[in-house]
């Protein structure tokens, strides 16, 4: 027997069974790490058993229509989903959209190039879009995991896999059905960071030169699938500019992260929704001044190695750190003052507010609490701070944890900027939060005993003789305590993020996130199909936008995109018209719209009480828990009144006022239209609305589940108890209401109403 051999055969006899499993660690992290991919991809498809294959939100219906076409007409039939395309004349009638150049392709030709691996297993192009959130979701556990691992060892990468499975925050956009592109581009941005840590941790000059083609070649194409391109770039433009301040800049390197830049711009600039000067005037200066401040940090390190001023020296670093200042002052003064080519909610998602009334209605857009915030990704929050302070000393040694360094500050504040983001932050928050976990994984190792035998040191032959391994019972006690601790607040997670994911789809709910089902859509849906004809225009408010022309071939004049704000504030000006010939002016003229042909659409949640004598009264319903009057509709429509330029940013009267609803002994606020106002009786979707409850009588126009009401019927509003009187319409007539209850005692019944009325004349 080889001596080798001998000396193995004398180590393995002399471990323990806690050595040999230690030694089996990255095999035992695999099996977990697959078996916590394969929970999340279980707890994100629990709608699917619930409810069936059903698209959730709106712009899912879009980037389901779009995966369709490219199954059916080719991948580069993308390049001719222009305006000219007929394909496209159902979004923003009569314009149709230029689909190529305004909306980013990658994530819907990825699932229509893996179409026919679904085919074969017997899935439709609609039940594969449903499929492709909760593979993303198992996908950013895997890289999750591979990004930590890196860095942290095994139990911070299992860790960070944990997280990202079971926080409600990455849930936000990988939940069945919810296929958007924000959640399907997070699996992309963390393959290409890891790529990149491996790039700048690696040591070989070949494999570095691969691990920077590769990160280059995913980050940029991030710009092919999602708008936060430009986050991505300002992320990788901040590390590649500070590295310098812990790692002596190099020569090799400069070159390396040359490459990098030149093949991002070349990626991303080919990217149809961006084009070249846009990226070089925007997202690209990033990479650019992050560039430009490592070549000047390589250069004052090799000029100025240290500088005299009178009595006291300073290094290189302190002037180099003088230059980070003064770039970086000047970069936010052009960002202030838009010299650069940024899109408007990329500044307001990093402080710089907005007057743009369009831009603030959307509610992903607003702030999210502290509280919210910690509740969605508490574990990984948590144990992100954590490692904020462990990193900043470690970074040191390891040069590359200044980039997640810098994230955790920057994706804490992203997230309590904008709600949109939340599963972007919470999926970085689930790789810095494992890593949080790597200085108690070191401190469990050291007290178990299992520091690594004393192995060669370069040019030097292996000693003989063990490392001293000194067992802390303490130690483990301790670390172990902790480790379980959070493996139980992991599972107080799980429970929020099953409870989520069980919720029933957008269009299955009413249309406003009921708990339960609620079928007023899907009937209101059906009828546009069955009983309007193929050449029809709808013109409902855009937020549902999509699901009119992807699911029943009718066109709208706005869908879930705010890319057409001169449209959005025609419609929102149609729809608060205080005279009935203001509106139709405008959807004859401006929409084009066919007259017989044409239809408005509003919906909200009303409330209908018996009263005596077989007569009802019905209004808005009024929630203390929202605050508002009405769950749709009737609060966007402040929305509508100040995009369409009746009331400035942060206008509410004369239209709406707050007043209190008293429900057991106590006073709560809600905001609600002024219903005796008569401005408020004249406005187009509050008159359409009081018009409709009148008539809920009338089985000639009312579709859905029968509310079996009858009698005379008074509008009410019940904030105030005032009552209001029918001004019936002259140009336009009740098409169809679509009702469905969300509980009737027969007496008292609350309902989802979808109100459909058509345009019948030009004149009045």
């Amino acid at each position: 027997m080889s001596n080798a051999r001998v000396r193995k055969t004398e180590e393995n006899e002399g471990k323990t069974l806690l050595d040999k499993i230690y030694g089996w660690r990255k095999l035992i992290a695999l099996v977990i790490v697959i078996s916590i991919a394969g929970l999340a991809f279980y707890v994100r498809i629990q709608r699917i058993f619930l409810y069936g294959y059903y698209l959730d939100e709106a712009d899912p219906y879009f980037m389901y229509w779009g995966t369709n076409y490219l199954v059916q007409h080719g991948i580069l039939s993308w390049y001719s989903l222009t305006a000219s395309n007929n394909a496209t004349h159902v979004f923003w009638y009569p314009w149709g959209r230029d689909i190529t150049n305004t909306d980013y392709p990658l994530n819907m030709m990825l699932a229509a190039i893996t179409y026919p691996i679904a085919k074969a297993l017997g899935l439709s192009v609609l039940q594969w879009s449903v499929l492709q959130p909760p593979i993303a979701g198992a996908l950013i556990v895997i890289f999750s995991y591979l990004i930590a691992r890196e860095i942290g060892g095994e139990l911070a990468g299992i860790f960070a896999a944990f997280i990202a499975a079971v926080i409600p925050g990455t849930l936000d956009r990988t939940n069945a059905g919810f296929f958007v592109k924000l959640g399907t581009a997070q699996p992309i941005v963390l393959l290409g960071l890891f790529f990149l840590v491996k790039m700048f941790k690696s040591l070989n000059i070949k494999m570095r030169l691969i691990y920077v083609v590769a990160s280059a070649i995913v980050l940029s194409s991030v710009a092919w699938s999602w708008g936060g391109y430009q986050i991505v770039d300002l992320i990788v433009g901040a590390l590649i500019g500070l590295y310098p301040l812990v790692k002596d800049p190099e020569k090799k390197e400069l070159l390396l992260l040359l490459l990098f830049l030149g093949i991002s711009i070349v990626v991303q600039s080919a990217s149809p929704t961006v084009s070249t000067l846009s990226l070089l005037k925007g997202a690209a200066l990033f990479l650019i001044g992050g560039y430009i401040l490592y070549t000047l940090g390589f250069a004052e390190m090799k000029l100025f190695p240290t500088l005299t001023f009178g009595r006291k020296k300073l290094s290189w670093r302190s002037i180099f750190s003088g230059t980070i200042v003064m770039i970086g002052i000047l970069g936010l003064i052009a960002m202030y003052f838009n010299f650069l080519n940024i899109s408007g909610r990329a500044y307001y998602f990093l402080g710089i507010e907005t007057n743009n009334a369009l831009v603030a209605s959307v509610s992903e857009h607003q702030t999210l609490s502290l509280n919210m915030m910690i509740a969605l990704t508490g574990l990984g929050l948590l144990l992100s701070w954590v490692y904020f302070f462990y990193g900043i000393f470690k970074a040191k040694k390891e040069p590359i944890n200044l980039l997640f360094v810098l994230l955790v500050p920057l994706v804490t504040y992203m997230g309590l900027r904008a709600s949109y983001l939340l599963m972007f932050v919470a999926t970085i928050i689930s790789v810095t939060g494992g890593l949080g976990v790597a200085p108690i994984s070191s401190s469990l190792v050291k007290s178990l005993g299992l520091k690594e035998e004393a192995g060669t040191t370069k040019g030097k032959e292996k000693r003989s003789k063990k490392a001293v391994r000194h067992r802390d019972d303490i130690g483990i006690i301790v670390w172990s305590s902790v480790i379980v601790v959070l493996v139980i607040i992991g599972a107080f997670h799980l429970s929020t993020t099953i409870t989520q994911a069980r919720s029933p789809p957008l269009i299955l709910s009413g249309g406003i996130g009921l708990a339960v089902k609620n079928y007023a859509w899907i009937y209101a849906l059906d009828v546009i199909k069955n009983e309007t004809s193929q050449n029809s225009v709808f013109m409902p408010w855009w937020d549902y936008g999509y699901w009119i022309p992807v699911m029943t071939g009718r066109a709208t004049v706005a869908d879930g995109a705010t890319l057409n704000g001169t449209q959005i504030a025609l419609l929102a000006k149609m729809l608060t018209a205080t005279n009935e010939s203001e509106a139709v002016d405008i959807a004859l003229k401006d929409f084009k719209a066919p007259v017989n042909n044409s239809y408005i659409v509003v919906f909200d949640v009303f409330r209908a009480y018996n009263i005596a004598n077989g007569s009802w009264v019905i209004g808005p319903y009024a929630s203390i828990y929202t605050g508002t009057e009405g769950l749709a509709d009737i609060p966007k429509s402040i929305w509508m009144l100040r995009i369409g330029g009746r009331l400035n940013l942060t206008g509410y009267s004369p239209y709406f006022a707050v007043q209190s609803v008293s429900y057991q002994g106590t006073n709560y606020p809600v905001v609600g239209p002024n219903w005796t106002d008569p401005l408020v009786q004249r406005t187009l979707i509050y008159r359409m609305m009081v018009d409709a409850m009148y008539h809920m009588n009338d089985t000639s126009v009312l579709r859905g589940t029968s509310l079996d009401i009858r009698g005379n019927i008074t509008f009410i509003d019940y904030v105030s108890q005032a009552t209001v009187d029918d001004m019936p319409f002259t140009m336009l007539k009740p098409f169809r209401i679509v009702v469905d209850p969300i509980y009737d005692t027969g007496t008292d019944k609350v309902f989802v109403a979808v109100i459909m009325y058509q345009l019948t004349s030009s004149q009045p």
